[in-house]
């Protein structure tokens, strides 16, 4: 990675643990990635060039106060329901 991932963080104010929840990996790993940036997979680190991206363009990404997995679960049956009344049997 060009730049370094702790700073990433930094710049995101992310914790290593909030960096772990939102990459859906362990705290162990992040502190892993801390010390050598080069170990971050492919979707994590096209993860986080991303949120930085947003960042830097003032584009809100952080789901500030939300739990992520209740949120994708609320969506996912939002969308069961959706399907159900617009496809009558």
């Amino acid at each position: 990675m060009e730049q370094d991932f702790l700073s990433i963080l930094n710049e995101l104010g992310l914790t290593q643990a909030d960096a772990a929840k939102f990459l859906s990996v362990d705290v162990r790993t992040i502190r892993r990635w801390v010390e050598d940036s080069s170990e971050i997979t492919g979707p994590a680190k096209q993860a986080l060039l991303a949120w930085q991206r947003l960042h830097r363009l003032y584009v809100p990404w952080r789901p500030e106060g939300i739990d992520i997995i209740k949120s994708h679960e609320k969506i996912s049956q939002s969308n069961r329901i959706v399907s159900r009344t617009s496809n009558p049997a």
